[in-house]
């Protein structure tokens, strides 16, 4: 019965301070929510919301219009419980090191 040891366990730097400076890459939406097409209409309607003035912005927060943006349900439901597909996990007993998520 032995437990393996971290790697960073003996090191003289903190622990994750390696990963200080490097930079993240941008959050991508998993392929069966982009597939949706969610993207396009919330960019049409941040576009929208660009094009207002300052008292349209401020009358919008006060009174707020529910329900603008026009999804089909059907397909939203479709994507979460028919095509979604489970992200790569670590098996049980892996060790986390530093820049395993790049790998």
């Amino acid at each position: 019965n032995a437990v393996p040891v971290p790697r960073h366990w003996a090191q003289k730097r903190a622990y994750l301070q390696g990963k200080r400076g490097v930079e993240k890459k941008p959050f991508q939406l998993p392929d069966f929510i982009a597939a949706t097409g969610i993207e396009k209409i919330r960019s049409h309607v941040l576009e929208k919301e660009e094009e207002k003035k300052l008292k349209a912005k401020a009358r919008e927060k006060m009174r707020p219009k529910m329900n603008r943006i026009d999804l089909d349900y059907q397909v939203l439901h479709d994507a979460f419980f028919k095509y979604q597909s489970k992200p790569k996990l670590t098996a049980h007993g892996d060790l986390y090191y530093e820049g395993k998520e790049n790998e």
